[in-house]
């Protein structure tokens, strides 16, 4: 992965609600699971790892983690059984962390997800270099309870990954147990690599040492 910094849209209000959902429609779990991903503007996206296959959502347009826990997150599909976003509140999802989005398609997903009940924020993509600022920010936008459960929307499960496994480092949990963690997201090697030098070298430093 490389990293990419992308503008903070800040919570967009509602009202530009499409008609499928920007989360994709439950049916399309039944899609072909072969072939090209696409994200939510058409481009293609990377291959992910084998371990991220239950982090896809419906219509295959990105990737989702599911939070009920500041310390724990699980594959979207193992929480919420391929539901489409207008179903999501129903089964208990109050907020929407929507990472790297650009403000244009923010503002439909911000939308939608406030039309259906739920707390939306767009966040910037993992940065280059990685900023602490950023992952405090997410971090607390998870720690804080009123937010919970709450689901984490990327373009690729690598960008899930990388900001999981920051908030967990952040959190003083041990960089080999945060790192293995989000191996299981989907975590690049060259992700992974990259947050190794930065947190013993780079712009990471700041955060708790290894436990």
């Amino acid at each position: 992965m490389i990293f990419t910094a992308l503008l903070l849209a800040g919570a967009l209000s509602a009202g530009e609600a499409g008609a499928c959902g920007w989360w994709g429609e439950r049916g399309d779990m039944l899609a072909e699971e072969k072939g090209v991903l696409v994200g939510a503007e058409g481009k293609a996206l990377d291959a992910p790892r084998p371990e991220s296959r239950d982090l896809r959502i419906p219509g295959r347009q990105g990737f989702g983690l599911a939070v009920r826990r500041a310390d724990r997150a699980l594959p979207y599909r193992q929480v919420a059984d391929g539901a489409d976003i207008t179903s999501l509140a129903g089964l208990g999802f109050v907020a929407v962390i929507d990472l790297g989005t650009p403000a244009a398609e923010a503002r439909r997903h911000g939308g939608e997800s406030k039309a259906a009940g739920m707390r939306y924020f767009n966040l910037p993509g993992p940065a280059t270099p990685p900023d602490p600022v950023q992952i405090r920010r997410f971090s607390r936008l998870i720690e804080a309870a009123a937010n919970r459960p709450l689901l984490i929307y990327a373009a690729s499960a690598d960008q899930l990954a990388v900001m999981w496994t920051l908030h967990q480092v952040q959190r003083g949990v041990g960089r080999a147990t945060a790192m293995a963690e989000g191996r299981g997201f989907g975590l690049t090697w060259q992700s992974e690599n990259e947050l190794h030098w930065h947190l013993r070298h780079g712009s990471l430093k700041t955060l708790p040492a290894p436990g």
